[in-house]
């Protein structure tokens, strides 16, 4: 009875032992379960934090492809119109250059033309041409005074003698009338003289030309008075 009750102690003992080393392998299992639970509660904020940092990131990224996008198709579409408009305006300049380029060759084969007509005809029969139009032109020119010198004769004539008792005022009126020239006179001297010496055109005004002729031509501006010297007059632009 001794010996079984000493037995029943000893493994009372060692039961005991056993379930102390159990209870606290237990323990130390539990402490580092909820040391780990801690970490997790102290780390899930940061995580939460990332994941909502990363979310308004990939939101505020996707906003702005979608407006790039935009932006590059409005670009896109003012491209594309002015590429159409530049193909318009290229069709435009090349038919303007066709058209231009069979002008030149119209007018390049007209030239050789003319070059071969000019090389056909002699000098001597240009001269000829020239003389004749030069003849032609003089006689115009000799027509054209004649009826202005007729024209004037009619409306614009030289003073007369008027009728008087006296005979020395009669021979004196003669003298003078015979002494001015008429106007066609006066503007065919204006005349040469504004071809023969275009640097210096003006006349000098003496006593053969009638004052009333002289004011008539300054008035209607047919003729200018030189600046300086008032007895001097030239032919005006009036045509």
């Amino acid at each position: 009875i001794q010996r079984k009750w000493q037995l029943n102690l000893i493994s009372f003992f060692l039961s005991s032992i056993s379930a102390g080393r159990k209870s606290r392998h237990f323990a130390s299992r539990w402490k580092r379960g909820g040391a780990l639970t801690h970490h997790r509660r102290k780390r899930a904020p940061s995580v939460s934090f990332f994941f909502k940092f990363l979310f308004h990131f990939l939101s505020t990224l996707h906003r702005q492809v979608l407006k790039l996008c935009s932006q590059l198709e409005t670009v896109l579409s003012c491209c594309q119109a002015k590429r159409d408009k530049l193909r318009e305006t290229k069709e435009l300049e090349q038919k303007w250059l066709e058209e231009k380029t069979q002008v030149l060759k119209a007018a390049k084969n007209h030239v050789e033309q003319l070059q071969k007509e000019k090389e056909d005809i002699s000098v001597h029969s240009m001269l000829q041409d020239i003389k004749e139009k030069i003849q032609k032109m003089k006689a115009y020119q000799e027509t054209l005074m004649e009826c202005l010198g007729d024209i004037l004769e009619k409306h614009v004539p030289l003073p007369q003698m008027e009728a008087g008792p006296s005979r020395r005022k009669k021979s004196a009126d003669s003298q003078i009338s015979q002494e001015l020239v008429s106007l066609s006179e006066i503007l065919e001297v204006l005349m040469n003289k504004a071809l023969q010496s275009p640097h210096d055109p003006y006349v000098i005004v003496d006593e053969t030309f009638w004052p009333p002729y002289v004011e008539m031509l300054l008035r209607y501006g047919m003729a200018v008075r030189h600046q300086e010297n008032s007895f001097k007059i030239r032919l005006g632009a009036f045509f």
